[in-house]
């Protein structure tokens, strides 16, 4: 699916999440409580996944698995995200483009100087 019309997707279904009168804070509690397992938040969970999914997929990483899950943070915080494995594997990708872009751009900078 396309990360677009997933992240208004996904947008959407946290407003109408929302609209239990809960507002975001207490929403994205439930979101991370692995107990919770009210449909609408397992929804927003699904959708949450599948637009990460979507992301890798626009940069060409889909051999990355996020194995989205309740995971531990630093802070000893369970949290719905992906393991630190996949974190420091992403960032250093991240890292990798960001440099190559800049790179290619101190190129460019350089060449149309002259």
């Amino acid at each position: 699916m396309c990360a677009e019309r997933l992240g208004g997707e996904y947008h959407e279904h946290r407003g109408k999440s929302c609209c239990r009168n809960l507002g975001l804070t207490k929403t994205y509690s439930l979101f991370h409580n692995p107990e919770c397992t009210d449909a609408d938040i397992v929804r927003l969970r699904t959708l949450h996944a599948e637009m990460d999914r979507a992301i890798l997929a626009c940069y060409g990483w889909q051999d990355l698995d996020p194995q989205h899950g309740f995971y531990q943070n630093d802070r000893g915080q369970t949290r719905f995200t992906v393991p630190a494995e996949a974190r420091r594997e992403l960032l250093k990708r991240l890292l990798e483009l960001n440099l190559a872009i800049a790179s290619a751009e101190r190129a460019q900078s350089i060449a149309n100087q002259r």
